[in-house]
């Protein structure tokens, strides 16, 4: 093993350590408890896993694809819970409400779907298993990309909002001054 693949380890476990030690403080010790602080653990602790499982896929030997597909999976579940820090954290009174969590359908369904996969579907290079694989990839990351953009989108508006009140409140200045 090289010495990058070495710091690449430390690095990867350092940011797991990291990521978990910060969701315990958010549930656990942090005094005011907020639903953001638990969003943002469970991003932290979903962010974990998948750091995790890439270290495994890169230096472990074997990987189960179960241990492959459930790591993707989270990622389906990170776009929605980022959606609901960036609105919980911008707006006043926020509450999750139920219909939320139909966002997490493709979550579920992936989830639950990695448990059926085996080694064979990848041993055999069946094209029809490469293509359904590639397409559950396309799907994650564009998935994950729309709840970005989504979460971009508030912030930009929260921003564009900020920045009129901020100019209107000079013009009263300069006016009443």
């Amino acid at each position: 093993m090289s010495f990058l693949d070495i710091l690449l380890i430390i690095i990867s476990s350092a940011g797991l350590l990291h990521g978990i030690a910060s969701a315990v403080y958010l549930c656990l010790f942090k005094k005011k408890k907020t639903i953001t602080n638990y969003l943002l653990a469970l991003i932290l602790v979903f962010t974990a896993f998948r750091i995790g499982k890439s270290v495994m896929l890169n230096f472990g030997n074997n990987l189960e694809p179960l241990f492959i597909f459930a790591g993707l999976s989270f990622l389906l579940i990170i776009g929605p819970l980022l959606r609901w820090y960036v609105a919980g954290m911008t707006q006043v009174n926020f509450k999750l409400r139920h219909y939320y969590f139909v966002e997490l359908a493709p979550f579920i369904v992936l989830f639950f779907a990695s448990f059926f996969v085996n080694k064979n579907w990848f041993d055999s290079k069946n094209e029809e298993v490469i293509i359904l694989f590639a397409s559950v990839l396309f799907f994650i990351y564009l998935h994950f990309a729309f709840y970005i953009f989504m979460a971009n989108r508030v912030l930009r508006r929260i921003k564009k909002n900020m920045q009129e009140n901020y100019r209107q409140n000079r013009k009263k200045q300069y006016h009443h001054g």
